[in-house]
């Protein structure tokens, strides 16, 4: 199923094609919910445009927080819900102001949920990947050398990740192994910038 998560107007029609899709396959709940969709548009504070903010925080943050909230319905009690937020939440680059701050704001948003929706056993996680080498921003970190030999520079395991060890991250966080863990903001980073 296709969803633009920056279309809000859209997750009604969205949620009743999943929930009859579920029934098809015998299935009435959904266990785990990734957000795992976002945007990001960079440049120094006097380049960034207000529909450059909006853009970001319409997808990253508005796009994430209505999705969830017509999901729950659907949640089974004990779900997990992982949301992708970015190591830029945690250490200052140029030029990413907009985008680190939708980031900070889906950890917060986390946080809060987590609350909310722990009487239902439902645990609320963020991941914050580092740099790491997928179609993200045009795939520049998968296929700019120079790119990632500068931000390899960057890790403490001196290499840009690849899209599968953050992958093994969201599966270990959704496993019941992590059942006990909620609100928490988990870093797969390589050690980026410490």
């Amino acid at each position: 199923m296709r969803l633009d998560i920056s279309d809000v107007s859209s997750f009604g029609a969205f949620t009743s094609e999943l929930s009859a899709l579920l029934e098809r396959w015998g299935a009435s709940r959904l266990d785990i919910m990734v957000n795992n969709a976002g945007v990001g548009v960079f440049g120094p504070l006097e380049a960034v445009t207000a529909d450059d903010f909006d853009t970001v925080f319409g997808t990253n943050v508005r796009g994430t927080f209505f999705l969830i909230q017509s999901l729950v319905p659907m949640l089974a009690k004990g779900a997990r819900v992982i949301n992708v937020s970015s190591s830029l939440t945690r250490h200052a680059s140029p030029a990413t102001s907009v985008y680190s701050a939708s980031k900070a704001a889906v950890e917060a948003l986390s946080r809060t949920l987590a609350a909310e929706l722990g009487p239902r056993g439902i645990r609320v996680n963020s991941i914050a990947p580092g740099p790491t080498a997928t179609d993200f921003n045009g795939g520049a970190m998968r296929d700019d050398a120079g790119m990632r030999q500068g931000l390899a520079g960057q890790t403490a395991l001196g290499r840009v990740g690849e899209p599968e060890e953050i992958g093994d991250a969201v599966a270990t966080l959704a496993s019941e192994g992590l059942r006990w863990m909620t609100a928490q903001r988990i870093e797969v980073s390589g050690g980026a910038l410490l």
